[in-house]
């Protein structure tokens, strides 16, 4: 039966530094109406197949920058001022406050928008970065990219870094600050619909009068742990949908890093290729920080680091697979899932593909492709693999190459490895139960790098945590807390 609503005086208290300023400094050549090189302050740095160009008319409006990489690989940025740190007092910008970067970017070549970020200095010692962060898609025409960016405590100066779109060429223009934007949130009441999910499903919840007639409960959720969903007109019934997409055979072993081992890296079939120096390590890992393994209970952790101060020798990594079996001239599809939940400085991550014959002698040119552009959250990698004439085996791998820079640090998650070959199922849908309760919903925008703790109090002065700490990443953020008829307070504290 329906549970009627009592009517409660809620308040929504949110904690956060908004910053008032109301103009800022220009970024050096922010517009690119200055020639390239040393009189137009913007450095160029990549590695792989790139062509920098600065047309003098059509940007939005006038001179504008371009990142080609139509030609595919590596990694490819500018650098604001030069190469060096821009003072914060010539931005008009303090340490620890939030801005809203703003960065104009049109697709020219090629589907995949260009990103940003900051990094953040003290003297020439870097201590932070926002990471890369790219827009979910772009178009054709100009348009405005917003970054919510937090200045890190003890910063000086900053590194203003545009970043490229992968195989696609991408123009650039008017690169500036704004006033972060007015933090706002909303509060709603309904019934809060709870699941147990799997990553790699999807699942369509579904509400019901009389447990005959099912109507879809919002749109599908794609999988993880833990799923839910509000519904603001509570129904009696709900039930959820779920479909486990079909998949061929995996002939990797152990690709989930599943089965212990007593090696270095901790899982079966799987060792360290080259012993990593100071500041390099691979692990199993069950979590990292908020992050838990794409699927299973494990993960491979893949991290480099340098010292602060100091002689630095590159900390790179190389972790692979025991040779296994294939056969030559077949089509293999190979994927796994990949995280970078920290990028402090420069690296290069990338995966590898060799091939052997019977004498375990290598054949063909091996591949290394990178996927250093893959955020914080858990993406897929997929490509195609042929083993060439002459091949009985092959091994897949990961490199980690950091440069030789004081207070980097970058770290790889790996999970869910495969390589399948011959047809893949069907999809197969399963009818799960839900549980339900009476729950109040808080959303709120975020700044990206940011951690946000929700909080609910009786009284405005002892304030209880709801979950754990949270990432921002920019867009909207929802945290929910099961009433029980108490009158409370709630509130987003941003926290370390």
């Amino acid at each position: 039966m329906k549970i009627p609503f009592p009517l409660l005086a809620l308040s929504l208290s949110l904690s956060c530094s908004i910053n008032a300023l109301a103009g800022f400094g220009t970024i050096p050549n922010g517009d690119f109406e200055s020639p390239a090189g040393a009189a137009g302050s913007w450095l160029p740095v990549s590695s792989g197949s790139y062509v920098y160009s600065y047309p003098a008319t059509g940007g939005n409006p006038g001179g504008y920058g371009v990142i080609d990489n139509t030609g595919g690989g590596g990694f490819g940025i500018w650098v604001a001022n030069n190469g060096n740190p821009v003072p914060l007092t010539d931005l008009k910008i303090e340490a620890g406050k939030s801005y809203t970067f703003l960065q104009d970017m049109k697709l020219l070549a090629g589907t995949k928008i260009g990103g940003f970020k900051v990094d953040f200095f003290t003297g020439n010692t870097n201590i932070g970065t926002t990471g890369d962060v790219f827009p979910a898609s772009g178009s054709s025409a100009w348009a405005t990219y917003s970054f919510p960016v937090t200045i890190k405590p003890g910063t000086d100066g900053v590194k203003i870094v545009p970043l490229w779109g992968a195989n696609s060429s991408v123009a650039y223009d008017n690169i500036r600050i704004k006033e972060l934007d007015p933090f706002v949130a909303t509060i709603k009441a309904g019934t809060l619909v709870n699941w147990v999910g799997s990553n790699g499903h999807t699942y369509q919840p579904q509400e019901s009068l009389n447990e005959t007639n099912w109507v879809n409960l919002g749109p599908i959720i794609i999988g993880s742990a833990a799923l839910s969903r509000l519904d603001e007109t509570p129904s009696p019934f709900y039930q959820v949908v779920e479909v486990t997409p079909g998949s061929a055979s995996n002939t990797l072993p152990n690709p989930g890093f599943e089965e212990a081992a007593a090696n270095s890296v901790g899982a079966a079939n799987w060792a360290i290729a080259v012993q990593p120096n100071a500041g390099a390590s691979m692990a199993v890992a069950t979590s990292y920080g908020t992050i838990l393994p794409h699927g299973g209970n494990t993960m491979l952790k893949i991290e480099s680091t340098t010292p602060a101060t100091g002689p630095v020798a590159a900390p790179n990594t190389d972790v692979r697979c025991v040779p296994f079996a294939v056969e030559a001239g077949t089509t293999y599809d190979m994927s796994f899932y990949a995280a970078h939940p920290v990028k402090v400085g420069g690296a290069n991550p990338q995966y590898n593909i060799f091939f052997y014959n019977d004498a375990n002698g290598v054949v063909g040119a091996p591949s290394f492709v990178s996927f250093a552009t893959i955020g914080a959250n858990w993406t897929k990698v997929s490509t195609t693999v042929t083993p060439p004439a002459g091949a009985t085996k092959l091994t897949i791998g990961w490199i980690q190459a950091m440069g030789a820079a004081n207070a980097w640090n970058w770290v790889t998650l790996i999970d869910d490895v495969a390589l399948t070959t011959g047809p893949v199922g069907p999809d197969v849908t399963n009818i799960l139960p839900a549980s339900a309760g009476d729950a109040y919903q808080v959303t709120w925008n975020t700044v990206g790098g940011t951690n946000y703790q929700f909080q609910s109090s009786t009284n405005l002065s002892a304030w209880d945590n709801i979950g754990t700490p949270m990432l921002g990443t920019g867009a909207a953020m929802s945290a929910t807390d099961f009433r029980d008829g108490t009158e409370k307070f709630y509130r987003a504290k941003i926290v370390p």
